[in-house]
């Protein structure tokens, strides 16, 4: 018997099957880098405010 997971070992989880199926058009690839790079917004120049701020979001 193959078991995947935990789940599929307990009988809860999808067949392997099914997961094959769900993902065979699927790629190995990073999303944010599946796509051309956004054009550079300017520089902030001066003091700004915010509620959040992420920075390295990567």
């Amino acid at each position: 018997m193959r078991t995947d997971s935990f789940l599929t070992a307990a009988g809860g989880g999808p067949h392997s099957d099914v997961v094959d199926a769900a993902l065979a058009d699927s790629a190995p690839t990073v999303l944010w880098l599946d796509q051309p790079r956004p054009v550079a917004a300017p520089a902030l120049d001066g003091p700004i405010t915010a509620d959040l701020v992420v920075v390295g979001g990567g």
